[in-house]
C-alpha cells in the first residue's frame, strides 16, 4: 500500500487486516504442529508473525523454548526482538514502539488480555 493507492473504506481495511491476521494464524499452526496451545498464546504468536513474518518464528529461540516446554522462558525472548536497524549506522537499536509491542505480545503469551497487555506494556515503557 502506498499514497498513490486509493483511499479504503473502514469496512476494507477491516478485511484486510482479518485476512492477513487469519494468514498469521494459520502460519503458527503450521509451524506448532498439532502442539496443543491455548487462545492466548496462539494469538500472541499471530501478533508476533503478523509484524514480522513466519520465518522470524520459525527460526527462533522464541519457537524452540515453546517446542521444549520451557513456556516460563518465552516472554523473555518476546522482548530480544524490539531492535531495528538504525540507517545510518547499520547497528541494530532498540525502538521504544517496537519494545512496547513485543512486550504486550508477552503480557498476552501469559494470559493478560490484549487491553490490559497494552496498558501494561505502556506503564513499562513510558515515554
Amino acid at each position: 500500500v502506498t499514497m498513490a493507492d486509493p483511499p479504503i473504506t473502514d469496512d476494507q481495511a477491516e478485511a484486510m487486516a482479518r485476512a492477513d491476521l487469519a494468514e498469521a494464524l494459520a502460519d503458527v499452526d503450521d509451524m506448532l504442529a498439532g502442539r496443543a496451545c491455548p487462545p492466548h498464546q496462539r494469538a500472541a504468536l499471530a501478533l508476533f508473525v503478523h509484524n514480522l513474518g513466519p520465518g522470524a518464528l520459525q527460526d527462533s529461540t522464541l519457537l524452540r523454548r515453546i517446542w521444549s516446554g520451557e513456556l516460563d522462558q518465552v516472554p523473555a525472548q518476546f522482548d530480544r526482538w524490539s531492535k531495528a536497524r538504525d540507517p545510518r549506522t547499520r547497528k541494530l537499536v532498540p525502538l521504544l514502539g517496537l519494545r512496547r509491542r513485543r512486550r504486550a505480545e508477552a503480557y498476552v503469551f501469559q494470559g493478560m488480555s490484549p487491553a490490559d497487555a497494552h496498558a501494561r506494556a505502556l506503564q513499562d515503557w513510558p515515554t
